[in-house]
């Protein structure tokens, strides 16, 4: 599997890639929505994790509409934030598979990994 981790934090990319490798999971990482954007021109993923508050000019919203346009419903897609459960819930509608809210356990990742493999469709409802 193959994952790309969208955070403008340095020390929370390192975390999520930290997490995944112990699933064996590749990780590529992007620090804002343009480089998220670069690395999905480029490569697919088969999962796409995105903070949602990145600044004014990257938000994560952009990387949830933009990973649906470009892979559609090949990838899943989880929104990683501390932001209100209103802000996770227009990523669901937007088209994210899953939100987990900041601070998370390791384990509430391995859930929703696993949780979405055994789904048979990717895409959100």
């Amino acid at each position: 599997m193959k994952a790309l981790i969208v955070d403008d934090e340095g020390e929370m990319r390192a975390l999520l890639r930290k997490i995944l490798e112990i699933k064996e999971v590749s990780c590529t990482e992007a620090a804002n929505s343009q480089e998220a954007e670069t690395a999905m021109a480029s490569e697919s993923f088969d999962l796409v994790t995105t903070d949602l508050d990145m600044g004014p000019a990257n938000a994560g919203i952009d990387v949830v509409h933009k990973a649906r346009e470009i892979f559609g419903g090949t990838t899943y897609i989880l929104v990683v934030s501390g932001d209100s459960d209103e802000e996770l819930q227009r990523a669901i509608l937007a088209g994210a598979n899953a939100s987990l809210r900041k601070p998370f356990h390791p384990a509430d990742i391995f859930r929703v990994i696993e949780s979405l493999e055994s789904s048979p469709q990717k895409v959100a409802a």
